[in-house]
């Protein structure tokens, strides 16, 4: 993203002091704490993308040299659907799904560090097999500390509270954007079935 003067350069200043307290352990949760159930939770999730993007987010986390860390977010579906461009449905429902499990995972890791069933994912579990199964070799649960300590189970082991945050606040993120690309496929594929019966 370009910044070509003065009153951009400070919009960005300003953006990127707001992410940074962001990912503070106070900051994050914050974030939640009027949250009273998962309708509330979501609704803030929402307001959080309405007031970064997905470019201004990833702006502001490599100017704060976070970069390396969402990467493995960032790029997997390029391998995991390659050549599909645009994305189709399925493809977009899949990655949807992906990054609410994610950010459930990492969400809970950090409200509630108590309850370690929390950090883990049964591999046996519906949306799992639904969605993550055919994937599950390319899909980055390495690259994002997650361990399998039995073969049904996979563990996030990552202890790095700054790094989880990251991870929680960038998989909301692009949850909502691959969901407002999901609108955008589906919107223009009813268009030409409305002009259709429109002749």
């Amino acid at each position: 993203m370009a910044y070509n003067d003065s009153h951009d350069m400070n919009s960005r200043l300003s953006l990127v002091l707001d992410v940074k307290t962001l990912l503070t352990n106070e900051g994050y949760r914050k974030l939640f704490e009027k949250c009273e159930n998962v309708y509330d939770i979501f609704s803030r999730q929402r307001d959080l993308y309405n007031q970064y993007d997905f470019i201004k987010w990833i702006d502001a986390l490599s100017f704060l040299n976070h970069y390396s860390v969402i990467e493995p977010l960032i790029v997997f579906p390029k391998k995991l659907f390659p050549g599909n461009t645009p994305l189709q449905h399925d493809d977009c429902v899949t990655l949807i799904q992906f990054y609410s499990l994610m950010e459930n995972i990492f969400r809970n890791t950090l409200l509630h560090p108590y309850i370690p069933a929390y950090r883990t994912i049964n591999k046996n579990c519906g949306r799992y097999c639904s969605f993550f199964r055919r994937y599950e070799t390319k899909l980055p649960f390495r690259e994002l500390r997650f361990d399998t300590f039995n073969s049904n189970l996979l563990t996030y082991t990552g202890n790095d509270q700054q790094k989880t945050i990251i991870y929680a606040l960038t998989c909301s993120i692009l949850y909502h954007y691959y969901q407002r690309e999901l609108e955008f496929l589906i919107k223009d594929q009813a268009e030409p079935k409305r002009r259709q019966h429109g002749n």
